[in-house]
């Protein structure tokens, strides 16, 4: 069976709904910034498996996502793609090209264990 697939188990489940609430302000402040980004023609769409909001066409920064409670904004039309780490980009280094999606996953999960 495939895991990604098989449901979490309840107390997992409960787990991260207590996250959602423990992030909740910052999340709030995440969602006014991507309502206001709507008006500039962002687009919203929730992502089950990013477990966020997400806002897609953000119309304002330099490019690329920022993670606020569970809400990303993000000002390209797929977070699927592949990007360079900042590392890489500070000439430290050359890791491999990671994925946006996932690196905001871990924003959200950060503010669903830390606030």
């Amino acid at each position: 069976m495939n895991t990604a697939s098989r449901p979490w188990p309840i107390w997992l489940r409960a787990l991260q709904v207590l996250g959602a609430v423990w992030t909740l302000p910052n999340t709030l402040i995440g969602l006014m910034g991507g309502l206001a980004g709507m008006l500039g023609g962002a687009t919203l769409r929730w992502s089950r498996r990013d477990c966020a909001l997400v806002f897609d066409r953000w119309p304002w920064g330099p490019g690329g996502a920022i993670t606020l409670g569970n809400v990303i904004l993000h000002t390209g039309h797929d977070l699927g793609i592949s990007c360079r780490t900042y590392a890489h980009q500070a000439g430290w280094g050359v890791e491999p090209l990671i994925r946006l999606d996932d690196h905001e996953r871990a924003h959200v999960y950060q503010y669903m264990v830390l606030g």
